[in-house]
């Protein structure tokens, strides 16, 4: 049986329509339709349940040294009340998880993971548990509601919640209607927007408090259409197992210099390799779906990673994984069942506000 988020009972009334997530039965789209949603979050704000979500907590007197191995990111460089974009990387340098660390004081952090990978998140930190750090699994101790949008932070304002001074990948523990809550200045758009902590048993009134202000709920299509719009990854698709992070073109998240860490020699050997596979984006003729081959000619050179008709651009946009492929190309081909349709190569992202 699929779980089910704190948030299910104002989604079923709000009428949303529910699909699959992973283990989880989750909103898809609600009753203005995908489009809809996608408009209030780039023009206004939107409200999404990502509850979903994983939360774990590490603590202890070498959490640091410990997370320094575990992830391609400097953790340094973190302050209290601050959060990095990380990748958990397996040996041969495969993403385990991309994930978001927050510092909440000198020896504790927060890992917040993808739904869908925080049980193999869990036993592999699990599995590499040293002296002096301590892993706890929060994820039922947590909800998670993002507050996306131009607009988002005048309705936190509204609620209560003041975060004038709050920079971006920066969190702050508060207040909305006598709720303690933890908001943080991150989110999955492109746009401005905020994550907010809660217990579960409160996260009800917070949604309600931001639906009430005029804030519009999101479901999991818009969430996914408005990613693929600013080419933000989503693991199993830009990254996985089998797509590592330089492929994806998230280098800028991996820092060789720190010293060790799980997966850097195998990264360090596939950036001197002659042939290399990367993410590129593509303007195609009509919708692709994930999976769709990729030809230059007769060659076939790649597969579609996802694709979708983006409702901000009004036209079809795409992300593939080509291999060994000249970035001076203007076109590729992509075969759609017996068919093959022309795209455009553009650069990344296909929207930056």
């Amino acid at each position: 049986m699929l779980k089910r988020t704190p948030l299910f009972n104002v989604h079923f009334e709000l009428k949303a329509r529910f699909g699959p997530f992973g283990d989880w039965e989750m909103p898809l789209w609600f009753e203005e339709g995908i489009k809809s949603e996608v408009r209030s979050v780039r023009e206004d704000a939107g409200i999404f349940d990502v509850s979903h979500m994983g939360e774990f907590l590490i603590s202890g007197k070498k959490s640091l040294d410990f997370l320094q191995v575990l992830l391609t990111n400097d953790i340094r460089k973190i302050g209290i009340n601050q959060a990095q974009y990380n990748l958990m990387l397996n040996e041969k340098g495969g993403v385990i998880d991309d994930l978001i660390v927050y510092r909440l004081g000198l020896e504790d952090w927060r890992l917040v993971v993808n739904a869908s990978n925080t049980e193999a998140g869990k036993k592999w930190i699990s599995s590499r548990l040293t002296e002096g750090v301590s892993f706890r699994d929060e994820t039922d101790e947590w909800s998670l509601i993002a507050l996306q949008g131009p607009k988002s932070s005048f309705y936190l304002k509204e609620a209560g919640f003041d975060v004038g001074s709050l920079g971006k990948f920066e969190f702050k523990k508060g207040e909305i209607d006598d709720i303690k809550v933890e908001i943080a200045r991150t989110g999955y758009t492109g746009e401005d927007g905020f994550e907010i902590f809660v217990r579960p048993m409160e996260a009800e009134s917070v949604y309600r408090k931001l639906l009430n202000l005029g804030a519009a709920p999101i479901g999991l299509g818009a969430r996914d259409a408005l990613r693929l719009e600013v080419c933000y990854p989503l693991h199993g698709h830009e990254i996985s197992l089998s797509v590592n992070p330089i492929e994806a073109s998230l280098k800028w998240a991996i820092k060789f210099e720190k010293g060790d860490f799980i997966g850097k020699e195998e990264l360090l050997l596939y950036i001197d390799k002659k042939k290399k596979r990367k993410i590129f984006a593509l303007l195609p003729e009509v919708p692709v779906r994930e999976g769709s081959e990729v030809y230059l000619g007769d060659l076939l050179v790649g597969k579609i990673t996802s694709g979708l008709y983006s409702p901000t651009l009004k036209k079809p946009i795409a992300l593939a994984l080509l291999e060994d492929f000249d970035e001076n190309n203007k076109e590729v081909l992509i075969k759609k069942g017996k068919r093959f349709k022309i795209a455009t190569l553009c650069k990344k992202p296909f929207y930056r506000r």
